[in-house]
Protein backbone atom coordinates (compact mmCIF):
# COMPACT_ATOMS: atom_id res chain seq x y z
CA UNK A 1 0.00 0.00 0.00
CA UNK A 2 1.07 3.69 -0.99
CA UNK A 3 0.84 6.29 1.74
CA UNK A 4 0.45 9.84 1.02
CA UNK A 5 3.19 11.92 1.21
CA UNK A 6 2.09 15.40 1.53
CA UNK A 7 2.51 15.42 4.81
CA UNK A 8 6.19 15.03 3.84
CA UNK A 9 6.04 17.19 1.22
CA UNK A 10 4.87 20.05 3.16
CA UNK A 11 7.15 19.93 5.83
CA UNK A 12 9.77 19.60 3.34
CA UNK A 13 9.05 22.96 1.94
CA UNK A 14 8.73 24.80 4.76
CA UNK A 15 11.68 27.71 5.39
CA UNK A 16 13.72 27.23 8.96
CA UNK A 17 11.83 29.94 10.32
CA UNK A 18 8.19 27.89 9.48
CA UNK A 19 9.40 24.77 11.18
CA UNK A 20 10.66 27.16 14.47
CA UNK A 21 7.33 29.18 14.85
CA UNK A 22 5.47 25.92 14.15
CA UNK A 23 7.07 24.21 17.27
CA UNK A 24 5.88 27.34 19.32
CA UNK A 25 2.27 26.83 17.82
CA UNK A 26 2.27 23.15 18.91
CA UNK A 27 2.75 23.75 22.32
CA UNK A 28 -0.67 25.38 23.10
CA UNK A 29 -2.13 21.84 23.18
CA UNK A 30 -1.79 19.76 26.11
CA UNK A 31 1.67 17.97 26.90
CA UNK A 32 0.93 14.39 25.38
CA UNK A 33 -0.50 16.10 22.61
CA UNK A 34 2.17 18.61 21.73
CA UNK A 35 5.14 15.96 22.35
CA UNK A 36 3.58 13.81 19.96
CA UNK A 37 2.98 15.79 16.92
CA UNK A 38 6.88 17.16 17.62
CA UNK A 39 8.22 14.03 17.15
CA UNK A 40 6.33 13.11 14.41
CA UNK A 41 7.39 16.81 12.96
CA UNK A 42 10.56 15.98 13.70
CA UNK A 43 11.01 12.55 12.15
CA UNK A 44 9.49 13.60 9.03
CA UNK A 45 11.62 16.51 8.70
CA UNK A 46 14.81 14.72 9.52
CA UNK A 47 13.86 11.59 7.00
CA UNK A 48 13.19 14.76 4.35
CA UNK A 49 16.47 16.82 5.18
CA UNK A 50 17.88 13.37 4.11
CA UNK A 51 17.16 13.31 0.94
CA UNK A 52 14.94 10.12 1.00
CA UNK A 53 11.64 9.55 -0.25
CA UNK A 54 9.16 9.30 2.55
CA UNK A 55 9.06 5.80 4.42
CA UNK A 56 6.10 5.38 6.47
CA UNK A 57 7.45 2.44 7.94
CA UNK A 58 9.90 4.29 9.80
CA UNK A 59 8.17 6.72 10.93
CA UNK A 60 6.07 4.20 12.90
CA UNK A 61 8.91 2.50 13.96
CA UNK A 62 9.51 5.34 16.35
CA UNK A 63 8.32 5.26 20.08
CA UNK A 64 5.01 7.85 20.31
CA UNK A 65 3.11 8.56 23.71
CA UNK A 66 -0.10 6.53 24.49
CA UNK A 67 -2.57 5.15 21.34
CA UNK A 68 -0.91 7.43 18.75
CA UNK A 69 0.30 4.79 16.46
CA UNK A 70 -3.14 3.17 16.16
CA UNK A 71 -4.72 5.91 14.55
CA UNK A 72 -2.13 7.52 12.79
CA UNK A 73 -3.78 8.36 9.53
CA UNK A 74 -5.88 10.87 12.07
CA UNK A 75 -3.23 12.02 13.46
CA UNK A 76 -1.10 12.31 9.97
CA UNK A 77 -4.34 14.59 8.83
CA UNK A 78 -4.50 17.09 12.16
CA UNK A 79 -1.16 17.38 11.73
CA UNK A 80 -1.19 18.69 8.18
CA UNK A 81 -4.42 20.91 9.37
CA UNK A 82 -2.15 22.12 12.28
CA UNK A 83 1.00 23.28 9.84
CA UNK A 84 -1.10 24.92 7.10
CA UNK A 85 -2.92 27.48 10.25
CA UNK A 86 0.45 27.91 11.56
CA UNK A 87 1.98 28.62 8.24
CA UNK A 88 -1.05 30.87 7.50
CA UNK A 89 -0.59 32.74 10.87
CA UNK A 90 3.14 32.85 10.33
CA UNK A 91 2.27 34.41 6.82
CA UNK A 92 -0.53 36.27 7.62
CA UNK A 93 1.32 40.04 6.95
CA UNK A 94 2.96 38.35 3.67
CA UNK A 95 -0.21 37.56 1.75
CA UNK A 96 -3.01 40.78 0.97
CA UNK A 97 -5.56 37.95 0.92
CA UNK A 98 -5.14 37.15 4.34
CA UNK A 99 -4.74 39.88 5.38
CA UNK A 100 -8.35 41.15 4.01
CA UNK A 101 -10.00 37.87 4.69
CA UNK A 102 -8.95 38.96 8.42
CA UNK A 103 -10.36 41.77 8.08
CA UNK A 104 -13.68 40.85 6.34
CA UNK A 105 -13.67 38.08 9.36
CA UNK A 106 -13.40 40.86 12.05
CA UNK A 107 -16.22 42.83 10.30
CA UNK A 108 -18.33 40.24 10.17
CA UNK A 109 -17.62 39.80 14.23
CA UNK A 110 -18.27 43.34 15.06
CA UNK A 111 -21.16 43.27 13.16
CA UNK A 112 -23.10 40.82 14.69
CA UNK A 113 -21.97 42.57 18.01
CA UNK A 114 -23.89 45.44 16.40
CA UNK A 115 -20.83 47.49 17.34
CA UNK A 116 -21.14 49.65 14.37
CA UNK A 117 -18.79 52.66 14.44
CA UNK A 118 -15.66 49.48 14.94
CA UNK A 119 -17.22 48.05 11.71
CA UNK A 120 -16.59 50.88 10.29
CA UNK A 121 -13.03 51.42 11.19
CA UNK A 122 -12.59 48.02 9.76
CA UNK A 123 -14.28 48.35 6.71
CA UNK A 124 -12.37 51.90 5.89
CA UNK A 125 -9.23 49.79 6.31
CA UNK A 126 -9.82 46.83 4.23
CA UNK A 127 -11.30 49.46 1.48
CA UNK A 128 -7.98 51.33 1.29
CA UNK A 129 -5.74 48.10 1.33
CA UNK A 130 -7.98 46.68 -1.63
CA UNK A 131 -8.06 50.13 -3.36
CA UNK A 132 -4.07 50.30 -3.18
CA UNK A 133 -3.75 46.90 -3.96
CA UNK A 134 -5.51 46.74 -7.40
CA UNK A 135 -8.21 43.99 -5.62
CA UNK A 136 -11.26 44.42 -7.22
CA UNK A 137 -13.32 41.52 -6.42
CA UNK A 138 -12.76 42.21 -2.72
CA UNK A 139 -13.57 45.70 -3.31
CA UNK A 140 -16.74 45.15 -4.56
CA UNK A 141 -17.53 42.87 -1.59
CA UNK A 142 -16.56 45.17 0.57
CA UNK A 143 -18.53 48.02 -1.05
CA UNK A 144 -21.72 45.54 -0.69
CA UNK A 145 -20.69 44.91 3.11
CA UNK A 146 -20.65 48.93 3.40
CA UNK A 147 -23.93 49.06 2.04
CA UNK A 148 -25.72 46.65 3.72
CA UNK A 149 -24.27 48.72 7.56
CA UNK A 150 -25.04 52.23 5.83
CA UNK A 151 -28.73 50.52 6.48
CA UNK A 152 -28.20 49.95 10.14
CA UNK A 153 -26.48 53.22 10.91
CA UNK A 154 -27.91 56.36 8.15
CA UNK A 155 -30.57 58.13 8.14
CA UNK A 156 -32.70 57.50 4.71
CA UNK A 157 -31.71 60.77 2.74
CA UNK A 158 -27.74 59.79 4.08
CA UNK A 159 -28.20 56.45 3.03
CA UNK A 160 -29.63 57.41 -0.70
CA UNK A 161 -27.03 59.87 -0.90
CA UNK A 162 -24.54 57.67 0.29
CA UNK A 163 -25.83 54.94 -1.92
CA UNK A 164 -25.93 56.87 -5.12
CA UNK A 165 -21.68 56.78 -4.17
CA UNK A 166 -21.62 53.36 -3.41
CA UNK A 167 -23.64 52.30 -6.79
CA UNK A 168 -21.12 54.53 -8.98
CA UNK A 169 -18.21 52.69 -6.98
CA UNK A 170 -19.79 49.51 -7.90
CA UNK A 171 -19.85 49.95 -11.63
CA UNK A 172 -16.32 51.30 -11.38
CA UNK A 173 -14.81 47.92 -9.46
CA UNK A 174 -16.63 45.94 -12.28
CA UNK A 175 -15.19 47.67 -15.22
CA UNK A 176 -12.22 47.36 -13.41
CA UNK A 177 -12.53 43.50 -12.89
CA UNK A 178 -13.61 43.03 -16.45
CA UNK A 179 -10.48 44.80 -17.90
CA UNK A 180 -8.11 42.64 -15.57
CA UNK A 181 -10.28 39.45 -16.67
CA UNK A 182 -10.02 40.13 -20.22
CA UNK A 183 -6.12 40.17 -20.33
CA UNK A 184 -6.11 37.35 -18.22
CA UNK A 185 -7.97 34.95 -20.74
CA UNK A 186 -5.75 36.93 -23.77
CA UNK A 187 -2.52 35.86 -21.52
CA UNK A 188 -4.10 32.64 -21.17
CA UNK A 189 -5.49 31.85 -24.86
CA UNK A 190 -1.75 32.99 -25.87
CA UNK A 191 0.42 31.23 -23.44
CA UNK A 192 -1.44 27.56 -24.58
CA UNK A 193 -0.35 28.57 -28.19
CA UNK A 194 3.37 29.73 -27.06
CA UNK A 195 3.35 25.96 -25.46
CA UNK A 196 2.17 24.27 -28.00
CA UNK A 197 5.01 25.66 -30.06
CA UNK A 198 7.98 24.80 -27.70
CA UNK A 199 10.12 27.54 -28.26
CA UNK A 200 11.06 31.43 -28.79
CA UNK A 201 10.08 31.22 -32.73
CA UNK A 202 7.52 29.39 -35.00
CA UNK A 203 8.41 26.42 -37.49
CA UNK A 204 5.39 26.77 -39.41
CA UNK A 205 4.41 30.20 -41.20
CA UNK A 206 0.74 29.18 -40.49
CA UNK A 207 1.72 29.32 -36.49
CA UNK A 208 3.16 32.72 -37.25
CA UNK A 209 0.02 33.57 -39.03
CA UNK A 210 -2.00 32.53 -36.01
CA UNK A 211 -0.19 34.30 -33.58
CA UNK A 212 -0.11 37.71 -35.66
CA UNK A 213 -4.02 37.31 -35.79
CA UNK A 214 -4.52 36.62 -32.30
CA UNK A 215 -2.59 40.38 -31.78
CA UNK A 216 -5.01 41.96 -34.22
CA UNK A 217 -7.06 41.96 -31.03
CA UNK A 218 -8.39 45.51 -29.98
CA UNK A 219 -7.41 44.61 -26.30
CA UNK A 220 -3.65 43.91 -27.59
CA UNK A 221 -3.46 46.74 -30.69
CA UNK A 222 -4.22 49.49 -28.41
CA UNK A 223 -1.94 49.78 -25.20
CA UNK A 224 -4.56 52.14 -23.91
CA UNK A 225 -7.37 49.73 -23.29
CA UNK A 226 -5.48 48.57 -20.48
CA UNK A 227 -6.27 50.56 -17.60
CA UNK A 228 -5.46 48.27 -14.29
CA UNK A 229 -2.03 47.38 -13.17
CA UNK A 230 -2.53 43.55 -13.87
CA UNK A 231 -4.02 44.36 -17.12
CA UNK A 232 -0.57 46.81 -18.22
CA UNK A 233 1.24 44.22 -16.85
CA UNK A 234 0.15 41.29 -18.85
CA UNK A 235 -0.33 43.21 -21.98
CA UNK A 236 3.22 44.53 -22.18
CA UNK A 237 4.33 40.78 -21.29
CA UNK A 238 2.07 39.44 -24.33
CA UNK A 239 3.75 42.53 -26.98
CA UNK A 240 7.32 41.62 -25.77
CA UNK A 241 6.69 37.85 -26.25
CA UNK A 242 5.35 38.84 -29.71
CA UNK A 243 7.93 41.22 -30.33
CA UNK A 244 10.48 37.67 -29.85
CA UNK A 245 8.44 35.56 -32.26
CA UNK A 246 8.56 38.11 -34.53
CA UNK A 247 12.75 38.60 -34.31
CA UNK A 248 12.02 42.12 -33.37
CA UNK A 249 14.46 42.75 -30.88
CA UNK A 250 14.25 46.38 -30.53
CA UNK A 251 10.72 46.08 -29.97
CA UNK A 252 11.33 43.12 -27.47
CA UNK A 253 13.51 45.48 -25.54
CA UNK A 254 11.08 48.78 -25.30
CA UNK A 255 8.22 46.28 -24.17
CA UNK A 256 10.20 45.02 -21.63
CA UNK A 257 11.30 48.09 -20.70
CA UNK A 258 8.25 49.67 -19.90
CA UNK A 259 7.18 46.30 -18.18
CA UNK A 260 9.99 46.72 -15.57
CA UNK A 261 8.87 50.98 -15.42
CA UNK A 262 5.31 50.05 -14.64
CA UNK A 263 6.56 47.87 -11.82
CA UNK A 264 9.47 49.90 -10.01
CA UNK A 265 7.03 52.66 -9.89
CA UNK A 266 4.23 50.67 -7.58
CA UNK A 267 6.89 47.51 -6.15
CA UNK A 268 5.60 48.37 -2.90
CA UNK A 269 1.93 46.99 -3.37
CA UNK A 270 2.33 44.80 -5.27
CA UNK A 271 5.20 42.80 -3.42
CA UNK A 272 3.26 39.35 -3.62
CA UNK A 273 3.07 39.32 -6.96
CA UNK A 274 6.88 40.19 -7.19
CA UNK A 275 7.30 37.18 -9.55
CA UNK A 276 6.10 39.02 -12.19
CA UNK A 277 8.38 42.00 -11.76
CA UNK A 278 11.22 39.05 -11.88
CA UNK A 279 9.53 37.89 -15.05
CA UNK A 280 10.34 41.02 -16.73
CA UNK A 281 13.80 41.46 -15.99
CA UNK A 282 14.52 37.70 -17.12
CA UNK A 283 12.89 38.90 -20.61
CA UNK A 284 14.85 42.21 -20.58
CA UNK A 285 18.67 39.58 -19.97
CA UNK A 286 16.95 37.72 -23.09
CA UNK A 287 16.39 40.47 -24.99
CA UNK A 288 19.73 41.77 -24.14
CA UNK A 289 21.03 38.87 -25.47
CA UNK A 290 19.42 38.97 -28.62
CA UNK A 291 20.79 42.49 -29.14
CA UNK A 292 24.34 41.76 -28.27
CA UNK A 293 24.24 44.20 -25.29
CA UNK A 294 26.55 41.97 -23.08
CA UNK A 295 27.59 44.50 -20.65
CA UNK A 296 23.94 45.92 -20.13
CA UNK A 297 23.55 42.39 -19.48
CA UNK A 298 25.99 41.73 -17.03
CA UNK A 299 24.37 44.80 -15.13
CA UNK A 300 21.09 43.60 -15.08
CA UNK A 301 22.30 39.85 -14.20
CA UNK A 302 23.81 41.65 -10.98
CA UNK A 303 20.53 43.44 -10.38
CA UNK A 304 18.37 39.99 -10.46
CA UNK A 305 21.18 37.92 -8.51
CA UNK A 306 20.33 40.25 -5.64
CA UNK A 307 16.62 40.49 -5.77
CA UNK A 308 16.33 37.69 -3.52
CA UNK A 309 18.23 39.71 -0.89
CA UNK A 310 16.22 42.85 -2.16
CA UNK A 311 12.86 40.92 -1.57
CA UNK A 312 14.33 38.37 1.60
CA UNK A 313 10.39 38.65 3.23
CA UNK A 314 9.02 37.67 0.02
CA UNK A 315 11.04 35.38 -1.24
CA UNK A 316 9.27 31.94 -1.23
CA UNK A 317 10.66 28.07 -2.55
CA UNK A 318 8.92 28.59 -6.14
CA UNK A 319 10.20 32.05 -6.64
CA UNK A 320 14.16 31.08 -5.68
CA UNK A 321 13.37 28.36 -7.83
CA UNK A 322 12.41 30.33 -10.66
CA UNK A 323 15.22 32.91 -10.26
CA UNK A 324 17.84 29.40 -10.48
CA UNK A 325 16.26 28.23 -13.67
CA UNK A 326 16.14 31.94 -15.52
CA UNK A 327 19.59 32.99 -14.24
CA UNK A 328 21.28 29.48 -15.23
CA UNK A 329 19.83 29.67 -18.60
CA UNK A 330 20.69 33.12 -19.73
CA UNK A 331 23.67 33.22 -17.98
CA UNK A 332 25.00 30.09 -20.12
CA UNK A 333 23.33 31.41 -23.50
CA UNK A 334 24.75 35.14 -22.77
CA UNK A 335 28.62 33.01 -22.73
CA UNK A 336 27.63 31.10 -25.36
CA UNK A 337 26.63 33.95 -27.38
CA UNK A 338 29.82 36.20 -26.13
CA UNK A 339 32.07 33.02 -27.15
CA UNK A 340 33.06 33.38 -23.69
CA UNK A 341 33.93 29.59 -23.57
CA UNK A 342 35.73 29.34 -20.38
CA UNK A 343 33.11 30.85 -18.27
CA UNK A 344 30.75 28.58 -20.40
CA UNK A 345 32.63 25.27 -19.03
CA UNK A 346 32.79 26.26 -15.54
CA UNK A 347 29.41 27.53 -15.28
CA UNK A 348 27.66 24.33 -16.98
CA UNK A 349 29.62 22.66 -14.30
CA UNK A 350 28.10 24.82 -11.62
CA UNK A 351 24.52 24.61 -13.13
CA UNK A 352 24.88 20.46 -13.00
CA UNK A 353 25.88 20.84 -9.52
CA UNK A 354 23.18 22.86 -8.63
CA UNK A 355 20.24 20.01 -10.30
CA UNK A 356 20.80 18.31 -7.14
CA UNK A 357 18.95 20.57 -5.01
CA UNK A 358 16.92 22.31 -7.90
CA UNK A 359 16.40 19.75 -10.45
CA UNK A 360 12.79 18.24 -9.83
CA UNK A 361 11.67 21.88 -8.34
CA UNK A 362 11.55 23.39 -11.52
CA UNK A 363 8.59 22.56 -13.79
CA UNK A 364 8.72 20.20 -16.59
CA UNK A 365 8.81 22.45 -19.14
CA UNK A 366 11.69 24.54 -17.50
CA UNK A 367 14.04 21.14 -16.80
CA UNK A 368 13.39 20.49 -20.66
CA UNK A 369 14.64 23.71 -21.53
CA UNK A 370 17.40 23.61 -19.17
CA UNK A 371 18.28 19.72 -19.90
CA UNK A 372 18.86 20.60 -23.45
CA UNK A 373 21.04 23.96 -22.74
CA UNK A 374 23.29 21.61 -20.34
CA UNK A 375 23.36 18.99 -23.00
CA UNK A 376 24.06 21.14 -26.22
CA UNK A 377 27.39 23.12 -24.17
CA UNK A 378 28.60 19.42 -22.94
CA UNK A 379 28.31 18.80 -26.85
CA UNK A 380 29.88 21.65 -27.34
CA UNK A 381 32.91 20.56 -25.04
CA UNK A 382 33.09 17.21 -26.89
CA UNK A 383 31.48 15.70 -23.45
CA UNK A 384 29.21 13.58 -25.82
CA UNK A 385 28.33 11.11 -22.98
CA UNK A 386 27.34 13.94 -20.96
CA UNK A 387 24.93 14.94 -23.60
CA UNK A 388 23.64 11.95 -24.04
CA UNK A 389 22.74 11.60 -20.50
CA UNK A 390 21.01 15.22 -20.38
CA UNK A 391 18.89 14.26 -24.12
CA UNK A 392 17.85 11.36 -22.43
CA UNK A 393 16.15 13.29 -19.45
CA UNK A 394 14.29 15.40 -22.67
CA UNK A 395 13.52 12.20 -24.21
CA UNK A 396 12.04 10.00 -21.28
CA UNK A 397 9.92 13.16 -21.41
CA UNK A 398 8.21 12.26 -24.69
CA UNK A 399 4.57 11.92 -23.29
CA UNK A 400 4.91 15.77 -22.32
CA UNK A 401 3.41 18.17 -25.19
CA UNK A 402 5.61 20.96 -23.51
CA UNK A 403 8.55 22.15 -25.23
CA UNK A 404 8.20 20.47 -28.34
CA UNK A 405 10.72 22.12 -30.19
CA UNK A 406 12.93 21.60 -27.72
CA UNK A 407 12.22 17.77 -27.35
CA UNK A 408 12.82 17.52 -31.57
CA UNK A 409 16.30 19.69 -30.83
CA UNK A 410 17.20 17.56 -27.95
CA UNK A 411 16.79 14.08 -30.08
CA UNK A 412 19.17 15.68 -33.26
CA UNK A 413 21.66 16.09 -30.99
CA UNK A 414 21.09 12.78 -29.07
CA UNK A 415 22.21 11.54 -33.13
CA UNK A 416 24.92 13.43 -33.35
CA UNK A 417 26.33 12.40 -29.94
CA UNK A 418 26.33 8.92 -30.91
CA UNK A 419 27.62 10.26 -34.21
CA UNK A 420 30.35 11.84 -32.58
CA UNK A 421 31.22 8.35 -30.20
CA UNK A 422 30.75 5.79 -33.14
CA UNK A 423 27.83 4.49 -31.46
CA UNK A 424 26.38 3.14 -34.33
CA UNK A 425 24.07 0.75 -32.88
CA UNK A 426 22.40 2.99 -31.07
CA UNK A 427 22.81 5.39 -33.85
CA UNK A 428 20.76 3.63 -35.98
CA UNK A 429 18.36 2.91 -33.58
CA UNK A 430 17.86 6.31 -32.05
CA UNK A 431 17.21 7.44 -35.57
CA UNK A 432 13.91 5.03 -35.93
CA UNK A 433 12.60 6.26 -32.78
CA UNK A 434 13.92 9.84 -33.42
CA UNK A 435 11.83 9.78 -36.39
CA UNK A 436 8.77 7.99 -35.46
CA UNK A 437 8.84 10.73 -32.81
CA UNK A 438 9.29 13.71 -35.47
CA UNK A 439 6.34 12.14 -37.54
CA UNK A 440 3.83 11.36 -35.08
CA UNK A 441 4.34 15.33 -33.51
CA UNK A 442 4.28 16.84 -37.02
CA UNK A 443 7.75 18.24 -37.11
CA UNK A 444 9.77 16.43 -39.59
CA UNK A 445 10.84 19.81 -41.39
CA UNK A 446 13.49 19.98 -43.77
CA UNK A 447 16.07 20.11 -41.36
CA UNK A 448 15.09 17.19 -39.81
CA UNK A 449 14.92 15.94 -42.69
CA UNK A 450 18.64 16.27 -43.82
CA UNK A 451 19.86 15.60 -40.57
CA UNK A 452 18.12 12.46 -40.06
CA UNK A 453 19.08 11.96 -44.31
CA UNK A 454 22.95 12.15 -44.14
CA UNK A 455 23.16 10.11 -40.77
CA UNK A 456 21.47 7.20 -42.19
CA UNK A 457 23.75 8.14 -45.24
CA UNK A 458 26.70 7.53 -43.27
CA UNK A 459 26.29 3.65 -42.40
CA UNK A 460 27.21 3.05 -45.31
CA UNK A 461 30.28 5.49 -46.20
CA UNK A 462 34.40 3.52 -46.21
CA UNK A 463 36.66 6.05 -46.02
CA UNK A 464 37.59 9.56 -44.31
CA UNK A 465 36.93 10.80 -48.12
CA UNK A 466 33.45 9.72 -48.29
CA UNK A 467 32.64 11.39 -45.23
CA UNK A 468 33.91 14.69 -46.32
CA UNK A 469 32.26 14.81 -49.21
CA UNK A 470 29.21 13.41 -47.76
CA UNK A 471 29.31 16.33 -44.94
CA UNK A 472 29.97 19.04 -47.78
CA UNK A 473 26.46 17.81 -49.75
CA UNK A 474 24.65 18.23 -45.97
CA UNK A 475 26.55 21.49 -45.44
CA UNK A 476 24.80 22.64 -49.27
CA UNK A 477 21.72 21.57 -48.68
CA UNK A 478 21.48 23.51 -44.67
CA UNK A 479 22.33 26.51 -46.94
CA UNK A 480 19.46 26.52 -48.97
CA UNK A 481 17.49 26.14 -46.37
CA UNK A 482 18.86 28.61 -44.09
CA UNK A 483 16.84 31.33 -46.55
CA UNK A 484 13.51 30.23 -45.09
CA UNK A 485 12.51 32.12 -42.42
CA UNK A 486 10.98 29.40 -40.54
CA UNK A 487 13.72 26.09 -41.11
CA UNK A 488 15.77 28.70 -40.03
CA UNK A 489 14.67 28.77 -36.94
CA UNK A 490 15.45 25.54 -36.05
CA UNK A 491 19.70 27.02 -36.34
CA UNK A 492 18.77 29.59 -33.25
CA UNK A 493 20.09 27.89 -30.64
CA UNK A 494 22.70 25.60 -31.94
CA UNK A 495 23.60 25.88 -35.92
CA UNK A 496 24.66 22.50 -37.32
CA UNK A 497 26.72 24.16 -40.27
CA UNK A 498 28.90 24.85 -37.63
CA UNK A 499 29.63 21.46 -36.51
CA UNK A 500 29.63 20.60 -40.09
CA UNK A 501 32.33 22.67 -40.79
CA UNK A 502 34.21 21.24 -37.60
CA UNK A 503 34.13 17.71 -38.99
CA UNK A 504 35.12 18.96 -42.78
CA UNK A 505 37.93 21.11 -41.50
CA UNK A 506 39.10 18.65 -38.59
CA UNK A 507 38.92 21.37 -36.10
CA UNK A 508 37.32 21.30 -33.01
CA UNK A 509 33.40 23.04 -32.89
CA UNK A 510 35.20 25.64 -30.57
CA UNK A 511 37.81 26.96 -32.88
CA UNK A 512 34.95 27.07 -35.63
CA UNK A 513 33.06 29.46 -33.34
CA UNK A 514 35.87 31.75 -32.43
CA UNK A 515 37.24 31.50 -36.11
CA UNK A 516 33.64 32.71 -37.35
CA UNK A 517 33.18 36.00 -34.94
CA UNK A 518 36.64 36.79 -35.49
CA UNK A 519 35.44 37.05 -39.35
Amino acid sequence: MKYSDDLYQLIKSMTKQERSYFKKFALTFSDEESSNYIKLFDEIQIQSASGDEYDESKIKGKEFKGKFLKNFSYHKNYLYRMILNSLMIYNKENYDIIILRNLITKFELLFDKNLYSQCRKVLLKAKEIAEKKENYSILYELLIKEKHLNKFTLTISEFSAENKIITKKLDQAVNLMQNTIEYINLNDQFMIKAYSIGSAFCRHEKELEEINKFFENEFLKDDTKAITFRSKNLLFGLKAHHALMKKDFECMYKYNKLLIELWEKKLDNFKERIENYFIAQINLMNSQIRLRRFKEFDQTTEKVKNLDKIFAKNMTERRKTFLFYSISVLTLSKYFAAHEFGKLERNTEEVENSMAVYEYKITLQQRIILYYFLGLYNFVFTKYEKCIYWMEKIISSEKSDFSENYQCFARILHLLSYFELEYYDSLEYSLKSTYHFLKKKDRVFKYENIVLKYLRKSFRLKTSAELIEMLKEMKDEINNIAEDDFEQNALDIFDISQWIDSKIQNKSLIEILVKQISK
